[in-house]
């Protein structure tokens, strides 16, 4: 008596047979190459990686330089559209959970050079991981990158991927986009709210009508630029309206910031630049109101 035996057959995960998955749907067999299709090579997300990421999650609070998006279909990043640039880093798993030197000084270099705001990661692990060789292998990462980041200029971690394709574990791999992209727009607007503010604060301080040197007033008014020296309300009109905009534009830095857009080192350049401006101008007036008493 001859015992029938399902011919098994290899399975090319690159290279599936559209005609093949269709015969056999017809004759009612489940072909066997729909293990390649959709997504069955990803990682089991509710048995591993979702418990996985809390635990790391919890883990890596300890380092403000890193940000977690929440966990969308996409990562979004705010820019516009001046200044996007990619880099892809590929670094061994393996290499990284055994902290190898050569790997993770790979890993903190392409980040000191490249500077990213942001990183979309994509893990491969052989078939069927356990959740701690999952964390393992996504803290090894984190640990890596932390010492060159900083908290005044964080990474953004956006939602990635992770399979099961890996042969062996020499085979596993970590895939690190990283994304620079920054809104310049709010700076520009700071730069122009600078200029404008700057000029006015050189006028009342140089061609103020009430203090104006008499030697620099007399050449003024021999070059017939007389129309230079203003008076005290107009200057002090202009300079407060100067300075409610570059505060604005400040605050709009500051919340770029926050949200993670901007860097922090320009918010606090933005803001010390403002409370100089306004300084500069308060003693102006202060100047203004002595000279008012003693007259």
């Amino acid at each position: 008596m001859a015992t029938v035996v399902d011919e098994v057959k290899h399975i090319d995960h690159w290279k599936v047979s559209r005609a093949e998955i269709e015969r056999e749907l017809k004759q009612g067999k489940r072909p066997k190459e729909m293990v390649c299709l959709g997504c069955a090579a990803k990682i089991p997300l509710v048995e591993t990686v979702y418990p996985a990421l809390e635990e790391i999650k919890e883990e890596l609070k300890i380092f403000p330089q890193l940000r977690f998006k929440p966990r969308e279909d996409a990562y979004f990043f705010d820019s516009d559209g001046s200044a996007v640039r990619l880099k892809r880093g590929i670094y061994s798993v393996k290499a990284l959970v055994e902290g190898k030197p050569e790997v993770i000084n790979q890993i903190q270099t392409d980040i000191r050079e490249f500077k990213p705001s942001g990183v979309v990661l994509l893990i491969s692990l052989t078939a069927a991981p356990t959740q701690d060789a999952f964390k393992q292998a996504m803290l090894s990462y984190y640990r890596a990158a932390a010492p060159a980041l900083s908290p005044l200029a964080p990474l953004t971690v956006g939602k990635g991927h992770s399979i099961q394709i890996s042969k062996s574990a020499d085979q596993t791999y970590l895939v690190a986009d990283y994304i620079k992209a920054q809104n310049y727009s709010n700076l520009a607007m700071f730069a122009a709210a600078s200029l404008g503010t700057a000029n006015v604060l050189v006028r009342a301080h140089f061609f103020h009508s009430t203090h104006i040197h008499p030697k620099l007033h007399a050449r003024l008014v021999s070059f017939n630029l007389e129309s230079l020296v203003s008076s005290t309300y107009h200057l002090y009109h202009q300079a407060t309206i100067w300075l409610i905009f570059l505060w604005l534009t400040t605050g709009f830095l500051v919340l770029s910031t926050i949200l993670g857009i901007t860097y922090a080192q320009i918010s606090i350049i933005a803001f010390v630049i403002s409370a100089n401006f306004s300084w500069v101008l308060a003693v102006d007036i202060e100047r203004e109101i002595e000279l008012a008493d003693s007259q």
